[in-house]
């Protein structure tokens, strides 16, 4: 009778550790703003010597606050369309043959990592809480979909926006790095301004960078 209440004691402070995981990308989802949104801005690949190459453009039109939230991405003359239907995520491509995990174009980046879908991803759990740009930050683990590779996310905990996403392979290897590096406040809601992914094989840089950001009261998303 002991060794079982013992048992349950340890048990429920880790069923309760892990269930917060969900709640608090739930949270981070509902923190994103709901006013209508106009982001303009560029995406890159920046090499280990520093040099420029495949600058694209970017237009992001954000309606979260809609009956059916949506985000239109259009990257040079490339879209996706995310609609939530019953808080689930969509996805529609011009090219139908794109998937949310392919890479953007010749950025390294691929349009999951650009509309942080990782964030509606199941199975997560908290690892621990930690320390990230000198900022209190949830270290939540989270398993790829139909893959052994895993996410390592801190969320920082006033903001409850990423600040940092680690991609490990099968054997917990590192094999590209997600950062926030600048964010932007505007009527009171932060936003991020630079997003970068290093690519630990080659050392090359995505980077996305926000030039223009704008609060607008009526805007079409579709064409």
């Amino acid at each position: 009778m002991i060794k079982k209440l013992i048992l349950t004691l340890f048990l429920i402070p880790l069923i309760s550790f892990g269930d917060s995981a969900e709640r608090i990308l739930n949270e981070a989802i509902n923190r994103l703003p709901k006013e209508p949104l106009e982001i303009k801005g560029t995406l890159r690949i920046r090499t280990p010597n520093g040099s420029n190459k495949f600058i694209h453009s970017v237009h992001i039109i954000s309606k979260l606050g809609e009956s059916i939230p949506l985000t239109k991405y259009k990257i040079n003359d490339d879209t996706m369309l995310m609609e939530w239907i019953k808080l689930k995520p969509t996805y529609t491509f011009s090219n139908s043959s794109t998937k949310i995990t392919d890479d953007i174009s010749s950025t390294k980046m691929t349009w999951g990592e650009l509309s942080f879908s990782f964030l509606w991803w199941k199975n997560a759990k908290i690892i621990k809480m930690s320390k990230k740009i000198n900022r209190s930050a949830w270290l939540i683990e989270i398993p790829y979909p139909e893959s052994d590779n895993t996410l390592r996310v801190w969320i920082d905990v006033e903001m409850l926006f990423p600040l940092e996403v680690q991609s490990l392979n099968k054997n917990k290897k590192i094999e590209k790095t997600l950062r926030v590096k600048r964010f932007r406040k505007i009527d009171e809601i932060w936003f991020p301004q630079q997003i970068e992914i290093l690519h630990q094989s080659s050392q090359d840089r995505s980077i996305l960078w926000i030039d223009e950001l704008s609060i607008i009261k009526y805007l079409s998303i579709h064409p």
